[in-house]
């Protein structure tokens, strides 16, 4: 999986959320990190 891109990783986080159920909110990257 560490050599998959953030595109996909995150498709795939998606795709099994929906699958379950589970809603993906997706937040601005922007000030994250402070």
């Amino acid at each position: 999986m560490h050599s998959w891109s953030f595109h996909q990783s995150q498709e795939c986080i998606k795709q099994k959320a929906t699958r379950y159920g589970i809603p993906v909110v997706m937040a601005d990257a922007k000030y994250t990190s402070q």
